[in-house]
Formats: structure tokens, sequence, C-alpha cells
């Protein structure tokens, strides 16, 4: 079985709709906004090419969703999702390099538990404010 990581195009769409609908939970209180999850909000995002996903032959074993900052070489990471089966820590950071960017950003609710995930894996806090807590990962 062979690996492939790339952007996602219009044909992956249908897969990313049910891929994130299988595995994010619009309750879990790590997702920052519902329209992550949302059919539209997706198909913007393939469009902008700011959704890398890797498959495993044709099923999707990762996806995760990116903007590219415009004044600075800031990626913002958005969301990602992976099948249980497949976590390994060095896959994300694979992907996020197709960003092109070497800082990777991304804010979390104060109070969520997705927060001890980013401190293990050495993201900064970079500051705390109302919106939550901005980390920061060097690639």
């Amino acid at each position: 079985m062979a690996l492939t990581i790339k952007f996602a195009n219009i044909e992956d769409r249908d897969l990313l709709v049910d891929f994130f609908s299988k595995h994010l939970e619009k309750d879990n209180d790590w997702i920052y906004s519902e329209e992550f999850t949302c059919p539209y909000g997706i198909k913007r995002a393939i469009n902008r090419n700011q959704i890398v996903i890797a498959k495993d032959d044709k099923q999707i074993i990762w996806a995760l969703r990116f903007y590219p900052q415009k004044k600075k070489d800031i990626t913002s990471l958005y969301q990602f999702a992976i099948i249980k089966n497949r976590r390994w820590k060095e896959l994300l950071k694979t992907m996020l390099r197709e960003t092109k960017n070497k800082t990777i950003q991304s804010r979390c609710k104060k109070e969520a538990k997705f927060n001890e995930y980013y401190k293990k894996t050495g993201r900064k806090l970079i500051k705390t404010d109302k919106h939550g807590n901005l980390r920061q990962l060097e690639l």
C-alpha cells in the first residue's frame, strides 16, 4: 500500500466530507468552528489549496486544513483528523511541510483538553487571549 501526500482536489471532496464527518465530532471542545466540517467550506478550502491529505491507496487516512497568513510566513492550522489505527508522530510534520512555511500556529480554547496534545508535541505557547491559547510549532 502506497502512501500519497498531496493537496486535496475537487475529486476528493466527497471523500473529505465523509472523512471529516466520521473522524471529527462537532461537539468536541477543540474544534474552533463548525465551518470546518461544512461541505461548502471544505470545497472552498480545496479550491484555495488549503487542505492536505494522506491517502493509502484510495482511502484518506489523514487530512489537515490550514490557512497561510498573507503578511507573514506563518501557516495557521485549522483542523486535522486521523484514522485511529494510522496515528504516527512524524506524519503531521511531513504534511505540514507541504504548506511551505516553517512556522505553524494553532489556537485552542483555554479549557480544551486538546491543549495537552499541543503541549506534548512541542508547541510553544505564544499568548492567551479571549479566543484561547495560541501555540506555535517550528518545523
